[in-house]
This record gives structure tokens, C-alpha cells and sequence, in this order.
């Protein structure tokens, strides 16, 4: 309905001239129709883990995993169908009645009149050609990136270490009594890099205003077996 709309307010400027105008320009008045999509996973991917550290008040770590990988997608559709078949019937039919009314009470003493009613009467009979143009099939194929939350409580085996001493991390993001008390001195003395480290992997929390930062790409499988 709003294809029909909007060609038929097309129409009231001239529907044919629009749809040559816009041809010149490479683009296209004419919509998808009849669109579908499918999508095919492909097989190249990761799972990260996001730490996120607040470096005030509560010191427990949050941990958000999820499995990152990309996508194809295909698209099909086409343009010039029985949408366009209607709206193209019914912007003829809007713009021969505008010539019409034109023709039959327009002031005949001003050459408007014939300009205009001349012009929708030559639009009107390029408008019905165009409900002649062929269905063109569309086809589209691009990639795009999919992320699929896994969990999120921290896995078994993440630690942080801190001016050089490593503490465990519980399921809950707790350092234990330790690790708070070394976080709170490294917090007011800052000697060394906070690290994350998790199934052979070893990243550095980024510190900002109001917490630190760290993403660690996890190879694939592991944290799919914690979650199991």
C-alpha cells in the first residue's frame, strides 16, 4: 500500500519523467518485491571472553562469553511485478484524468492549460509502457558478522595477576580476600599491568575512569565444554 502511495503521488509530478529521470541518474523507481533471505554459517569461527573489572566499590569481575563468527547471506527478490503492474495502472489512470480536467475545464485562454494538460497526456501514455517492462530478478549475496551470547558467569581456570602475583577467579568474578586487598594497594600505587589469563590465553586490562577493560579470543571449543 505505500508502493501504491507513493507512486501515485509520483504521479500527481509525472510518473514517466520521474522513472526516466531517476533511470538517468542509476536509480531505480521501481521496489524489491517478493524478498527473501537465507543464510549459510561459515565455518571460520571464535569465542571471547569480555572481562570487565569495575575499579570502584564492588571488586568483582564480569564476565560475558559468547560465540563470534560471520555469515553469508543471500537475498532474492525482484522488481517490475504485479506490485509495480497496479501501480503503474493506477498512476496512468490518475494521470489521464488530470489531463482530462485539464482538457475539459481548463481556462482555454491561458496557455497553461495545454502545457500542463499536454504534458500529463504524453506522461500518461509513457506510464502505460512502463507497465509493460519485464520482472527483473535480483539476486545479492554479502557477509556479515553474528554473535551468539554464551554465558555469563567466569569460567574455571581465569586468573588476574597483579604486580606480578597471580589470583584465581571464582564463578562469581571474585578475586578472593587476597586478590581484593592487592587490587586496593595496586589501585592506589599502580606498579606493573593488571592480566588476564584463561585456557592459554593472556590479555592486559585496559585501564579507564571506571573500570578496566579485556577481551580474550578463546580457541574454538573451549568455552562450548564449560558451558555443556
Amino acid at each position: 500500500m505505500k508502493s501504491l502511495a507513493l507512486l501515485l503521488a509520483i504521479a500527481c509530478s509525472g510518473c514517466f519523467s520521474t522513472w526516466a529521470g531517476m533511470q538517468a541518474g542509476g536509480h531505480s523507481l521501481a521496489w524489491d518485491e517478493n524478498k527473501r533471505e537465507e543464510t549459510v554459517p561459515l565455518p571460520a569461527t571464535d569465542e571471547r571472553l569480555v572481562l570487565a573489572l569495575p575499579l570502584h566499590g564492588d571488586a568483582a569481575l564480569s564476565c560475558k562469553s559468547a560465540q563470534h563468527a560471520r555469515e553469508t547471506v543471500y537475498r532474492a527478490s525482484f522488481r517490475y511485478g504485479s506490485g509495480w503492474k497496479k501501480a503503474t495502472a493506477l498512476a496512468f489512470v490518475t494521470e489521464a484524468a488530470i489531463a482530462t480536467a485539464y482538457a475539459l475545464a481548463g481556462n482555454r485562454d491561458d496557455p497553461r492549460t495545454y502545457v500542463y494538460g499536454g504534458f500529463f497526456a504524453i506522461d500518461a501514455v509513457g506510464t502505460a509502457a512502463l507497465f509493460f517492462v519485464p520482472r527483473k530478478d535480483r539476486f545479492a549475496k554479502t557477509e556479515r558478522d553474528v554473535a551468539t551470547p554464551l554465558r555469563e558467569d567466569c569460567p574455571e581456570g581465569l586468573t588476574i595477576e597483579i604486580a606480578g602475583t597471580t589470583y584465581p577467579v571464582d564463578a562469581a568474578g571474585k578475586l578472593g580476600e587476597a586478590g581484593e586487598l592487592a587490587l586496593e594497594d595496586w589501585l592506589k600505587a599502580p606498579t606493573g599491568e593488571l592480566l588476564a589469563s584463561y585456557a592459554g590465553r593472556t590479555t592486559r586490562l585496559m585501564v579507564e575512569p571506571q573500570q578496566a577493560l579485556g577481551v580474550l579470543a578463546v580457541p574454538l571449543g573451549t568455552l562450548t565444554a564449560l558451558a555443556e
